[in-house]
């Protein structure tokens, strides 16, 4: 029914067309704590809203946002058993830990997990043995003042997670990871950024990870320091069939050349399009054993004091 003016009065839409004004307010309604809308604001305006949003949840995307100084007991108790969104990058005080610490009490509801993992929140973070069955992304983050590597147990999520696309560690230690990343086959990104020493898989156990990984587009493979690497003689030779990751497309390495050499020995990446390449020694590289077709890309090359290149490989 339209007005005098010729507008539409919001009580005579339709609940399909109400959905899609929705769904356009999921992209102006962005909060500055990541991917996530306000959809707080728009079950107030009324009782039809909130049910119609409620009711479609996972075409609007709902998630409860668990961040700093975020009252996490009381808006468990008062919203529906949305999907649970962790942002606890700030840790000001006890009140943020118990919130984190109160979300966490509901696995089965996390999605996603961002955290920086300072000293108040090791001990938590270590205990979470159980698998978190709804988690698609987990980014986890050493506080770069302190000088104490964080270190994940074996048992860490169960030793699983089957639904994760995106996985980030950066400055923690992980040595089950191997055996964790044999049970993400669905995983898009995996960024593994300021790996200690004590933390470097092997170019061929690294190899043998990637392979289990089919979906992956984005890797990211950044060593802190650089890494003591055995004689090319001690060093276990290529396999005789590459180990193919058949979707990956950008590829991020920074470390000792000699490791980069054996890894892409080991792999091929048909559809890379974008290489950053750092180094803390001089690099002496031979393309040709790069995993991409030389024969069908071209590809250019930008080299700097600071031994980086930066590849962009077009077809």
């Amino acid at each position: 029914m339209k007005t005098r003016s010729g507008s539409i009065k919001m009580d005579t839409l339709s609940d399909d067309s109400l959905l899609q004004i929705f769904d356009f307010c999921r992209q102006i309604l962005k909060t500055p704590l990541g991917p996530y809308w306000d959809w707080y604001t728009l079950v107030h305006v009324c009782r039809r809203w909130r049910q119609l949003i409620f009711a479609s949840p996972r075409r609007l995307d709902l998630k409860l946002l668990c961040g700093p100084r975020t009252p996490v007991r009381r808006i468990l108790d008062c919203w529906p058993p949305l999907p649970l969104a962790i942002n606890n990058d700030l840790i000001s005080s006890e009140g943020d830990e118990d919130n984190l610490v109160a979300a966490l009490e509901h696995p089965d509801r996390i999605c996603r997990i961002s955290s920086c993992v300072r000293w108040q929140l090791s001990d938590k973070i270590a205990k979470i043995q159980q698998p978190f069955p709804a988690l698609t992304y987990l980014y986890l983050s050493g506080y770069r003042d302190d000088r104490i590597m964080r270190v994940l147990p074996d048992g860490f999520l169960g030793g699983y997670s089957p639904r994760l696309l995106d996985l980030r560690l950066d400055g923690i230690l992980f040595p089950a990871l191997p055996k964790f990343l044999s049970s993400t086959s669905n995983l898009v990104r995996l960024h593994l950024i300021g790996i200690p020493i004590s933390g470097c898989i092997s170019p061929e156990v690294m190899a043998n990870c990637l392979s289990m990984l089919p979906k992956l587009k984005w890797l990211s493979i950044m060593f802190k320091s650089l890494i003591p690497f055995p004689d090319q003689s001690r060093q276990c030779p290529p396999p005789l069939q590459r180990a193919v990751l058949p979707t990956l497309t950008t590829f991020s390495f920074k470390g000792n050349s000699e490791y980069l050499e054996d890894l892409v020995s080991r792999i091929d990446a048909p559809l890379l399009i974008s290489l950053h390449l750092g180094f803390f020694d001089q690099p002496s590289l031979t393309f040709h054993n790069f995993p991409f077709h030389q024969s069908h890309r071209k590809f250019r090359i930008a080299y700097s004091s600071r031994l980086e290149f930066d590849l962009n490989l077009t077809s």
